[in-house]
């Protein structure tokens, strides 16, 4: 199962300027590297409140079901 999907039928979609895709890089860039908040927002040129948003919007996508349950 692509994570996409899984991620999509949870309800979790593109927001206004971030796509699900850079949702994702941004959450493994963080959880790969572990830089700070400061230093991956000049990485990938968002404020870091919104990153923070969706990091957790993804962490919470892994954490509940259906991604969960599956894997």
């Amino acid at each position: 199962m692509d994570i996409r999907v899984g991620s999509k039928q949870a309800g979790h979609t593109n927001s206004k300027y971030v796509t699900l895709q850079e949702k994702l890089g941004v959450f493994l860039y963080m959880c790969v590297t572990g830089l700070t908040l400061k230093h991956v927002g000049e990485r990938f040129q968002h404020a870091n409140d919104t990153l923070s948003k969706y990091f957790k919007e993804i962490l919470f996508a892994f954490s509940s079901a259906p991604i969960y349950t599956d894997y």
